[in-house]
């Protein structure tokens, strides 16, 4: 038996003995009415016993997006800033997100390298909490995602007021 993780579509494929494209389209959901409801079976079978995994990376490549969102809190271990996570991991757990957490302990240099990681990492979107003096290496980020920013001070403004 192979390793989990390395198994392919072809691999399914030569064990069913169909195509790749049959196994794709099986294994991604698409054509079910089209497609031979034990040969699926089959195919679903295989895929489990063989423990095939799909290749995030392949298929973000094709779609392009990661269902991945980068998080910045200051310190994740802060209740408040793991609440905050919490409810952000399952709301993007709703709609596919898997949620990437870090903490940059209040400090500028970690917070850029934290959020230029996740960039490199082709996040879907960005949720920052970020340290005081971030405003211009924020402003200066050209890539073309989704920035949602949370400024904490402000925060701490309201639950005063209320």
């Amino acid at each position: 038996m192979q390793k989990p993780g390395k198994v392919s579509m072809k691999d399914i494929a030569r064990e069913v003995g169909v195509s790749v494209a049959l196994v794709s389209y099986v294994l991604n959901n698409r054509f079910e009415n089209r497609i031979n409801k034990d040969v699926a079976e089959k195919i679903r079978k295989t895929a489990k016993k063989l423990q095939y995994r799909p290749n995030q990376i392949a298929k973000s490549l094709k779609t392009n997006k990661t269902f991945t969102i980068g998080l910045i809190v200051a310190d994740i271990s802060n209740p408040f800033s793991s609440t905050l996570a919490r409810i952000i991991e399952d709301e993007g757990a709703k709609y596919g997100y898997t949620v990437i957490f870090g903490s940059s302990d209040e400090d500028l240099t970690k917070f850029e390298n934290l959020t230029n990681a996740f960039l490199n990492r082709q996040v879907d979107g960005l949720i920052m909490l970020p340290p005081e003096g971030a405003e211009d290496f924020i402003i200066g980020l050209k890539n073309p995602i989704s920035l949602l920013l949370l400024w904490i001070a402000t925060f701490r403004k309201l639950m005063h007021i209320v």
